[in-house]
This record gives C-alpha cells, sequence and structure tokens, in this order.
C-alpha cells in the first residue's frame, strides 16, 4: 500500500511538471514513452542519473489542512477532468494538531505526507467533499506519533489475544484477552494455546501479595514438600524425617541429610550460643579437648618455659616471661598497693615500682629551707614559714581588689588613685582580721568606711588593720 501511494506522490509530481508551476533540474524534454507502465520517468534523465546531487528527489509544495477549505479545479469535472474528484490526492501537511477544512479527518492532524480518500468521488452523483484525509502510512490511525511499524495490526492466533474492529477511525482496531464462557474460568496453556478453562484446584491467594508462596523447596537442603497445591491439599514444607531415634540434621559436603550424633557436646543450661568453641590467638589462652561429649572444649592460660615466669604483653600478643623486677605481693591482698600520691597533697612518689626500686612515699622538700614547715595555702599543701599563730596569706595589689575570706595580709604598692578596696558584707567570717601595708604613694580607698573612725582609706605609707564585725559592718583596729 504504501510503496503504492509513493508511487502516486511520484506520478502527481510528474504530473505536475508539466505546469508552469514546477522547475526542473535541466530544462531537457525526454522523448514521449506512449507504452510504458510509467506516465512519468525521470529516472531516463543522463544528466541526472550521473550526478550525486542533482536531480535526486521531488519537493512538494506545503499546506495547512486545517486551512484548506475547498478543492479548486480548472474548467468541470468530466472523463478526462478530474473524474475521481481528488480521489488519491496527496500534499505534505504542516499542521500537527486539527482537522482539515474540508471533508474528514482520520484522528488529529501531524505533520508529513497526508492523502485524500473520496473513493465515492467519480460518477455524475459525486463530490468533492464525501472523502477523508489519512496519513500517509500503512495502517495509520491519526494519533499523531508519526511512528510507522508501531500499529498493531492483529493478533498471533491462539495465543489467548482477539482482535476487534474494522481498523477505521470510527471502528479502530482494539485487543482484548479472549472472553471465557464460565464465571470463575481462568486462562490455561492446553499444550498448543491459550484457552479460557474451569479453575482446576489451584491454591486461592490469601494474604493477597503475589509471589510470596512457597511452591517447592530445594533440592538436598533438608526439606521436602507434601501436598499437590489445591485448596484441598495445599503445600506444605517440613524438614526431611529421620531413620533412626535422636539422629541429627548433618551437611555430608553435598547436602543435609538426618544422621547419628558422632559427639556432639550436649546443651547444659538450655542457652544456645554461650558455649565457647575456640580461643583468639596470641590473647594468652589455648583451647583443649575435641569438643565431645567426652572429650569436650576445655580453656586455660598458656604454659610457661620456665618457673616464675609471668603472662606479659609483648606489643602484638601475650607470653610467657620472665619476671623483668616487679614487685612481688607481700600481703595477699590485690589493690591495696599505693602507686602514686595525690597533686598538690605534699607528698612526692620516689622509686620505679620494681622489687629493686620499690615505690616510697614522703614530704615534699622542693624549695624547703631550714625551720620551715607544711602549711596549708587553702588549695593546697606548701613549703612555708610558720608564726606565732598560723601561716598568713599574703598578696601584692596595684589596683582595685574585693576582700575575701582566705586573705590575711594585702600589700598595695598602687601609683594611680581611685583605686577601692571593697569590704564585703558576705561570706566574711565574724572576726576576721585584715592586714592592709600601703607601701605606694597612693591611698587606697575603703568601701564601706570602717564604722568606729572617721578612717575612710588606707593611707599611702602607713598599715591599717580591719576587723569583721558581722553584719556587713567592719571596724579598724589601732595598735594592734
Amino acid at each position: 500500500m504504501k510503496k503504492q501511494l509513493l508511487l502516486a506522490a511520484i506520478m502527481l509530481g510528474g504530473v505536475s511538471t508539466l505546469t508552469a508551476q514546477v522547475r526542473m533540474a535541466n530544462g531537457n524534454v525526454i522523448a514521449a514513452a506512449s507504452n510504458s507502465s510509467a506516465f512519468f520517468d525521470a529516472g531516463s534523465t543522463p544528466t541526472w542519473n550521473s550526478s550525486t546531487n542533482v536531480g535526486k528527489g521531488m519537493i512538494f509544495p506545503r499546506v495547512q489542512l486545517s486551512q484548506f477549505t475547498s478543492f479548486s479545479i480548472a474548467g468541470t469535472v468530466i472523463s478526462n477532468n478530474y473524474p475521481t474528484r481528488f480521489d488519491g490526492f496527496i500534499v505534505y501537511n504542516t499542521d500537527e494538531s486539527g482537522v482539515a477544512g474540508v471533508g474528514s479527518t482520520q484522528g488529529t492532524l501531524s505533520r508529513g505526507f497526508w492523502y485524500y480518500d473520496n473513493p465515492n468521488g467519480s460518477g455524475s452523483g459525486g463530490s468533492f467533499t464525501t472523502g477523508t484525509w489519512r496519513p500517509l502510512f500503512a495502517g495509520g490511525t491519526g494519533v499523531g506519533d508519526a511512528l510507522v511499524g508501531n500499529e498493531i495490526l492483529d493478533v498471533v492466533p491462539n495465543k489467548g489475544l482477539e482482535r476487534t474492529g474494522s481498523g477505521t477511525a470510527a471502528d479502530p482496531f482494539k485487543i482484548q484477552v479472549v472472553d471465557g464462557s464460565a464465571t470463575g474460568q481462568i486462562l490455561q496453556w492446553n499444550g498448543n494455546s491459550w484457552v479460557a478453562a474451569t479453575n482446576p484446584g489451584l491454591t486461592t491467594e490469601v494474604d493477597g501479595l503475589i509471589g510470596n508462596e512457597i511452591v517447592d523447596v530445594v533440592a538436598n537442603k533438608g526439606l521436602i514438600r507434601t501436598g499437590t497445591g489445591t485448596s484441598t491439599d495445599p503445600y506444605k514444607v517440613a524438614v526431611i524425617d529421620g531413620t533412626a531415634v535422636g539422629q541429627t540434621l548433618k551437611w555430608n559436603g553435598n547436602a543435609w541429610i538426618a544422621a547419628a550424633d558422632a559427639g556432639l557436646t550436649a546443651e547444659v543450661d538450655g542457652i544456645v550460643g554461650n558455649e565457647i568453641v575456640d580461643v583468639v590467638a596470641n590473647k594468652g589462652l589455648i583451647r583443649t579437648g575435641a569438643g565431645t561429649t567426652s572429650d569436650p572444649y576445655k580453656v586455660a592460660v598458656i604454659d610457661g618455659t620456665a618457673a616464675g615466669q609471668t603472662l606479659k604483653w609483648n606489643g602484638s600478643s601475650w607470653t610467657a616471661a620472665a619476671d623483668a623486677g616487679l614487685t612481688a605481693e607481700i600481703d595477699g591482698a590485690i589493690g591495696n598497693e599505693v602507686t602514686d600520691v595525690t597533686l598538690n597533697g605534699g607528698l612526692v612518689r620516689a622509686g620505679s615500682g620494681s622489687s629493686t626500686s620499690p615505690y616510697t612515699l614522703g614530704l615534699t622538700t622542693a624549695g624547703a629551707q631550714v625551720g620551715q614547715s607544711m602549711v596549708w595555702n587553702g588549695t593546697s599543701w606548701v613549703i612555708g614559714n610558720p608564726t606565732s599563730s598560723a601561716v598568713k596569706n599574703v598578696s601584692n595589689h596595684t589596683g582595685s581588689y574585693t576582700v575575701t575570706n582566705n586573705d590575711d595580709i594585702l600589700i598595695y604598692n598602687g601609683s594611680s588613685g581611685g583605686q577601692t578596696l571593697t569590704l564585703p558584707s558576705t561570706g566574711i567570717t565574724v572576726g576576721k582580721i585584715i592586714y592592709i601595708l600601703n607601701t605606694g604613694n597612693q591611698d587606697w580607698q575603703l568601701s564601706p568606711a570602717p564604722i568606729n573612725s572617721g578612717i575612710v582609706v588606707a593611707m599611702a605609707q602607713v598599715g591599717t588593720t580591719l576587723i569583721y564585725a558581722g553584719s556587713g559592718q567592719w571596724g579598724t583596729l589601732v595598735g594592734y
């Protein structure tokens, strides 16, 4: 059909070349071939045949079929003037949607070659507008995909499908599964074709999940399947039977079989998985035994090679080695050995912790001088000079400062005025005495001022003694 339509296109193009509307590649007129089957022969032109690019195709005028609203002719319809009323008329359409402006349209317009199918246009009763525009490819449906070859024209016999329709725009081809003859039938292969047949006892789908049904077992994997797979006798899976009491399921290298228990260790505590079946290599342990009831597995520390050896880590494994000066255990109590001292506790540790150089503890002597003693400074034990009462905390200042309960002696050496010594009203022990020695050339403002004198500063180059009387009140001591 396609070849015939293409031939018609060439013929139409040939007719067109006889008019003033068409240009030819050369002006040579070939002699008429009155007895040829072809009314137009462009292949007999020697000039074109010897060229690689000239005279190799035919260019059709373009048309928008949606705008093509009437057929124009010269003269009237007679036997030699448009007698078929454009039946077989071919155009190159550029519309990509819609329908033609004259005649009917198969489907919707798409870009490409279309022909006018007007079989009833001939004769005295024919009409130009009774035809149908169809796409120029076999089996065209007018769906607009312009893909030649993807049309389904028929079904394979006896494969469960049937085709309906006549293949026209009004009655297109449709494909469906063949109808059954009774309710509940299924499509079944009879050896030659698919036919509708009664369900021969297939297992009913239960949970609605297709594919999770077990229909068989893997051979030699310790399972068997029973049943016929019908609703009355469904498939069931079980472990293969043994042939004697006490057998276990064992792998023989190719399959799981029932066999006698060849000395497997009996389960003792009922907890499966807590059995020790081996030891980690080079971690100081060895495993003995065969793992049977008569010779169960046992775990032990690796043997030494000489008396007095200990288990030591050599960087990659635990090995038995000589004791290289470790301190001997004396009282039999593990964990009561003193191995270090507490930071800032006034003690130091000496020795390397071996039997020849054991750890020893003593008071720190760093920076000690004759007559000094250990004094608690509020955070740690330090070496200091004793006083008649207790060691005093001495601190130096050059600017503003707030007294704390740990302060005893404050030495002020300020060089700029306006610096303040704040006397807090909380956190201070009643009776707390603060000694102030102002060695600078600026007074140190007291805030709040003491309650029992007119002194409001710690004067430059003068010593001042303050005492906390409680309830936020500070006073000065004179002659103390």
